[in-house]
C-alpha cells in the first residue's frame, strides 16, 4: 500500500509537527452534546506515530505552469498541501492530481505539471511481519489487502463479507482460468461478551479461513485471516498497509463513525454502502474514487415497509445458495455440522439487516474492485484523491465549528518557537 507522507530528511519540520500535537484537542463524542457534528480524526497524531518511523520522502511542486527541473522540498506538512490540518481539502489542487503520470514499481512517480517524488517504506511488509510473528500467518506481500476492521455487529454486517468470501473461493475452485489478483481479507473487532450472533460470526470466520487457507487450488490467490484484540495499537499496524476499506453496514443504520476517514486519509480506497461518513467522504473525494453499492436508506424503508422476503432474493441466485447450503451443512466444521444452522435460518426468514437483498449488487461492486485492480495508474490516481480530500476530517475543523458555532468563542494565537500560529 503506496503511502504519501514526509520526507525523513525534513527531522526538524517533523519535530515541529509533533509539537502541534499538543494544540490538536480531540474531544470524546459523548462530550458533544446533542449538536451534530462531522466526526473528528487526528491527523497529525496518526502521521507523527504511524508515518514518521517509515522514513517516506515526499517532494513537492505546486507551481503549474512553470518549468522545472525538480522538486521543492516541502517545509511543512500543511503548507505543502498534502492535508490542510484546518479542514480544509484539496478541491482547488485536484484538477492537478487528475493529470497524473505513473510509472510503476518502486522508481519515482512523476506528475504534470509538477510531480511527488516519492520512496516508499514498505508499510504492507511491516504488518506481514507483524502477523507473522503475532499469529504465525504467512501472508502474500504482492496480494491486496481488502480490510474490515470495527465492532462485531450484526447490522456492520460482517457476515456479508464472509457469504462474499466464501462465493469467491467457490468461483476460484470452479474456474481454473479465473485469476484475480491474490486477496487477503483481514477480519478484526469485538464482541460484547453477551452478544451470541456476533461470537457465532467471529466462530465462523475462523471457520472458513482453517479451510480456504489451506486449500492448494485457492490458498495462491485467496486467504482470511482474523487479527484478534482488536484495538487502536492493531489499527496503526492494519489502516496504513490496507488496500481496501470495507464499510457495509445497512443504510440508514450507522450513526457517523471516524474508522473509515483513517482510511481514507491512508490511501485506502472504500468499498461501502450510502451509510453513516461514506456519505461525507463521498462528498469530499469524489463518487469515481470509492466503490458504492447497496441500496441506501429509503431504498431499505420502502422494502421493508413492503414487507420484506428474503427468500425471494434467495431463489433468485443459485451461487448465494449454495454458499448458504455449505455453511449450514458443516462445509466448514465438520466436527460440528450443525453449529451455523440457526444463523443461516436467520437469514432465510428475516435477514434484518438485508444482507441477501444486497448481496448481488455486493458482488457487482466487488467485480469492479478486481477490474480497478488492473489498472495500477488508477487505482494510485483514486488513491491520491482519498488523501487528497481528507482534510475535512480533522479534529481541527470539527473545534473550530464547535468554537465559532456553539461556544461562541474566538481562537487565540500562540507561539511555538517563536512563531506566532493561529489556530
Amino acid at each position: 500500500m503506496n503511502e504519501i507522507c514526509t520526507s525523513s530528511q525534513q527531522e526538524n519540520d517533523l519535530k515541529t509537527i509533533q509539537s502541534l500535537l499538543t494544540g490538536d484537542c480531540h474531544f470524546p463524542r459523548s462530550w458533544l452534546g446533542f449538536h451534530e457534528e462531522t466526526g473528528e480524526s487526528k491527523q497529525k497524531e496518526w502521521v507523527v506515530r504511524v508515518w514518521e518511523p517509515s522514513a517516506v520522502e515526499v517532494k513537492i511542486d505546486w507551481n503549474p505552469g512553470k518549468n522545472h527541473t525538480g522538486s521543492e522540498p516541502m517545509q511543512r506538512l500543511d503548507e505543502a498541501g498534502i492535508f490542510e490540518w484546518r479542514g480544509r481539502s484539496l478541491s482547488n489542487r485536484s484538477p492537478y492530481l487528475l493529470h497524473c503520470r505513473f510509472e510503476d514499481g518502486s522508481r519515482y512517480r512523476r506528475y504534470d505539471p509538477y510531480y511527488f517524488e516519492v520512496h516508499f517504506e514498505e508499510l504492507d511488509q511491516q504488518l506481514i511481519r507483524w502477523l507473522e510473528k503475532k499469529n504465525g500467518y504467512f501472508l502474500n506481500p504482492d496480494s491486496m489487502f481488502d480490510v474490515q476492521i470495527k465492532r462485531i455487529h450484526e447490522y456492520k454486517r460482517q457476515l456479508l463479507n464472509l457469504l462474499y468470501t466464501v462465493y469467491l473461493y467457490n468461483k476460484l475452485r470452479r474456474d481454473q482460468d479465473f485469476k484475480p489478483e491474490p486477496r487477503t481479507v483481514i477480519l478484526a473487532g469485538k464482541a460484547a461478551p453477551g452478544y451470541f450472533a456476533a461470537k457465532l460470526i467471529i466462530k465462523l470466520a475462523h471457520d472458513i479461513a482453517e479451510v480456504i487457507n489451506k486449500d492448494p487450488l485457492t490458498s495462491a490467490r485467496l486467504k482470511l485471516v482474523f487479527v484478534e484484540n482488536y484495538g487502536v495499537t492493531v489499527a496503526e499496524k492494519l489502516i496504513p498497509a490496507t488496500d481496501l476499506s470495507q464499510h457495509i453496514s445497512t443504510a440508514g443504520t450507522e450513526a457517523s463513525g471516524t474508522g473509515n476517514m483513517k482510511f481514507s486519509l491512508n490511501g485506502a480506497l472504500i468499498l461501502g454502502t450510502l451509510d453513516g461518513a461514506n456519505i461525507e467522504i463521498l462528498e469530499e473525494v469524489g463518487e469515481k474514487n470509492l466503490f458504492v453499492f447497496g441500496m441506501d436508506s429509503e431504498a431499505v424503508q420502502r422494502l421493508r415497509s413492503e414487507g420484506y422476503q428474503p427468500s425471494g432474493f434467495l431463489e433468485t441466485n443459485p451461487e448465494l445458495q449454495e454458499v448458504l447450503k455449505m455453511i449450514e451443512s458443516g462445509f466448514f466444521n465438520p466436527k460440528h455440522p450443525e453449529l451455523y444452522r440457526e444463523l443461516c435460518n436467520g437469514l432465510r426468514e428475516h435477514d434484518h439487516f438485508m444482507l441477501l437483498a444486497d448481496f448481488e449488487s455486493y458482488c457487482e461492486v466487488q467485480e469492479k474492485v478486481i477490474e480497478a485492480r488492473k489498472d495500477p495508474e488508477e487505482w494510485t490516481r483514486k488513491s491520491i484523491m482519498n488523501t487528497a480530500g481528507s482534510g475535512k476530517f480533522s479534529s481541527d475543523r470539527t473545534i473550530r465549528e464547535y468554537a465559532e458555532e456553539i461556544w461562541n468563542v474566538e481562537a487565540m494565537p500562540t507561539e511555538l518557537h517563536g512563531h506566532k500560529i493561529q489556530t
